[in-house]
């Protein structure tokens, strides 16, 4: 399987890079030491560009995760296309994100060091999907409407479908995700709603993530389950950052803990985030566990290959 694979990614590489008006291939990796010993946590490879000025695409392979049998893009995060045929509108098709209303949700997995139980356990966040998007004031506004597979299929199961709809907005300082989502699932749906709110001031953010979660089958009651999530950064210096973040969860008769931490995040060269250091440490106190947890690492990317539009590499 990885054989073949790795053919089937030089073929892409290939065509793209022969046909592609701009490009950047790159890979991407996180290491740390952390209570267990040395711990790979992250290796992949990402693609993204344009044909044209309509057109362009998105491909994410994780590298360190296995492909299981009933689901050959299981490693695969985002393979899509993306067409734009004006500034107000944008419709895309393949594997990508699904359109939940998190911040903690929204950002890359090689930069989150401890999610939610919600997210942990309940979450696919890469699904086959379509979408289409209506943009408004100069893009500051967004209404994206997405139907996709469901992120609680069973693997192999592609019958069961989730349908969402998000807004995307800018307001001063404030950033809005917000999102309705209806989830199927064998034996019935979830409804879910979702709050993200990020506020950004000269060198600090904050985030808070609300979000509650009915399911068609448990019981009476509007909410089944529900998540807060908060995070703050601080940029101390141009090369040096903290952050601290809460997470508190309850999951039916299931789960209710809280999670909480911090740590900083270094970047030594000079201009850019190519390459971080950081050290973590976080505590969980829930009804299945009480752990302290810390971990000292590296992410760094490197391009492999780029072309502008001009053709210059």
């Amino acid at each position: 399987m990885m054989k073949k694979l790795s053919v089937l990614l030089f073929a892409i590489f290939m065509y793209i890079g022969a046909h592609a008006q701009d490009v950047d291939v790159r890979m991407e990796t996180r290491l740390s030491f952390c209570n267990t010993g040395f711990k790979a946590e992250r290796l992949s490879l990402a693609v993204s560009g344009s044909f044209n000025e309509k057109w362009s695409f998105n491909f994410f392979q994780n590298l360190n995760k296995p492909i299981e049998p009933g689901d050959v893009l299981n490693a695969t995060d985002k393979m899509f296309i993306r067409y734009a045929p004006d500034p107000a509108w944008t419709f895309q098709f393949g594997k990508m994100p699904l359109a939940i209303g998190s911040w903690e949700y929204d950002a890359f997995p090689i930069d989150v060091y401890y999610y939610t139980y919600y997210i942990d356990n309940y979450m696919s966040p890469f699904q086959i999907a379509i979408s289409g998007q209506y943009n408004f004031r100069n893009g500051k506004d967004a209404v994206q409407f997405q139907f996709a597979r469901s992120p609680l299929a069973e693997v192999g199961d592609y019958r069961m479908f989730s349908y969402n709809l998000m807004w995307n907005g800018i307001h001063g300082p404030l950033h809005f995700l917000y999102s309705a989502n209806v989830e199927q699932f064998n034996g019935g749906y979830r409804c879910l709603a979702c709050l993200g709110t990020k506020l950004t001031l000269d060198r600090f953010s904050a985030y808070v993530d609300l979000s509650g979660a009915r399911f068609s089958n448990f019981g009476s009651g509007m909410i089944h389950s529900a998540t807060a999530c908060t995070r703050l950064d601080w940029q101390i210096i141009p090369k040096l950052s903290a952050f601290a973040k809460f997470t508190a969860d309850r999951d039916r008769d299931i789960y209710e803990g809280v999670k909480f931490g911090g740590g900083f995040e270094f970047f030594p060269v000079k201009g850019r985030r190519d390459v971080r250091i950081h050290i973590q440490i976080h505590r969980e106190n829930s009804n299945a566990a009480h752990a302290t947890l810390a971990s000292a690492g590296a992410k760094w990317n490197f391009h492999i290959y780029r072309k502008n539009a001009e053709g210059k590499k």
